[in-house]
C-alpha cells in the first residue's frame, strides 16, 4: 500500500476577471487570494482555478498554518416505515399458531 503524502496549505493569488474572462484591473494593486489545502503546488493550482475560476498568478506555501479537518458527516436517520405508511414484509407472512 502506498504511502499518502501529507497535505500541505497554499496561498493562491488570482487575477480577478470580468464575466467575459477579461482580467479587471484592481485599484489597490493586491490581488485577492485563497487558502487551499493540497500536497502540492500543481494541485493547489488547479484546486484554486475550479474555485474562484480566474488565472492564477502566484502560488505560495504556509508554514506553520494548520490543514482544517474536513467536517464529519452525520448520517441522515432512517425514516421510520410506520410514518410512511409502510409495512414490514416479514409482518406480512403467515405466523405460525403454536
Amino acid at each position: 500500500m502506498a504511502k499518502s503524502r501529507e497535505q500541505q496549505m497554499f496561498r493562491c493569488f488570482y487575477h480577478p476577471a470580468d464575466r467575459y474572462g477579461n482580467p479587471v484591473p484592481m485599484p489597490s494593486g493586491n490581488l485577492p487570494s485563497v487558502d487551499i489545502p493540497a500536497v502540492d503546488r500543481d494541485e493547489a493550482k488547479s484546486i484554486a482555478f475550479a474555485q474562484v475560476r480566474a488565472p492564477i498568478t502566484e502560488t505560495e506555501r504556509l508554514d506553520g498554518v494548520p490543514v482544517p479537518k474536513a467536517p464529519r458527516k452525520r448520517p441522515k436517520p432512517k425514516p421510520k416505515l410506520a410514518a410512511l405508511g409502510l409495512v414490514t414484509a416479514a409482518s406480512l407472512l403467515a405466523k405460525d399458531p403454536k
